[in-house]
């Protein structure tokens, strides 16, 4: 693909992520939200996987992996955790897997 149609296709994700604002209580804080941008990033993958481990997925572990440090050091404690929007789906996708009460999406 060329830089322009790369750019067209960025958009149009980030358009229809914003399109998701009337569900949930919270604008960006839903099922629906983290839909469409799981499928953004699958998308990013598939233009360069490296570029994409390298920049998302691994940035995604050092950031799950600082809360469950978190989460070990205070145990019994409530931990807020904000992150941007489009960390929500890892976050609850790897969190849930924990000993831990997880309140998402944000009521």
């Amino acid at each position: 693909m060329e830089r322009k149609e790369l750019e067209q296709r960025d958009d149009h994700w980030f358009a229809e992520q914003m399109e998701t604002y009337q569900f949930g209580e919270i604008p960006f804080n839903s099922k629906e939200f983290d839909r469409v941008t799981r499928q953004k990033y699958e998308w990013l993958h598939q233009v360069n996987a490296k570029a994409q481990n390298f920049r998302w997925v691994v940035r995604n572990q050092i950031m799950i992996q600082r809360v469950k440090n978190t989460i070990e050091a205070h145990p019994g404690k409530r931990i807020l955790c904000i992150v941007g929007a489009d960390h929500n789906y890892i976050f609850q996708e790897e969190l849930m897997i924990e000993p831990v009460e997880l309140l998402y999406p944000l009521r």
